[in-house]
């Protein structure tokens, strides 16, 4: 094989290594927290998160329009690019935020339960952070 051929092969086996990892680690994780709850919380608080989740899981598919996507396809990491891509994804997840957390006292009267405002709120928050790392991800 050519060096070149060589040198591809270990970037590409090297990326896998790490994407497996960070898959498994974030599984870990994200099970290890589902366990905590479900020993800690109440069956009501779950449906309460089933509320907000029916609405977050509706805006999660405009979150990025697929940018860290195209970013990987791209493949060169021109700084214009970089930051165009940076700037749409912070924005456009500080838009689903700012709708989530105004709509939050909306959502609570429709399902008549009061704790779904803060939690709605919250969860904005998340969508917002979400945002300044997604690009940062790909």
């Amino acid at each position: 094989m050519t060096p070149s051929v060589e040198r591809a092969k270990k970037r590409v086996t090297s990326g896998l290594c790490w994407c497996l990892s960070w898959r498994v680690v974030g599984e870990g994780v994200q099970f290890l927290g589902g366990v905590y709850l479900a020993r800690t919380l109440l069956p009501s608080h779950f449906g309460t998160m089933a509320m907000v989740t029916a609405l977050t899981s509706c805006l999660m598919s405009f979150r990025t329009y697929a940018i860290p996507q195209g970013l990987v396809q791209e493949g060169t990491f021109d700084d214009e690019i970089f930051d165009t891509a940076f700037w749409f994804c912070l924005i456009n997840c500080a838009l689903i935020a700012l709708a989530i957390f105004l709509s939050a006292p909306l959502l609570a009267r429709l399902y008549a339960v009061p704790q779904v405002a803060g939690l709605c709120r919250v969860v904005a928050l998340s969508f917002f952070l979400g945002g300044v790392v997604m690009c940062h991800k790909s």
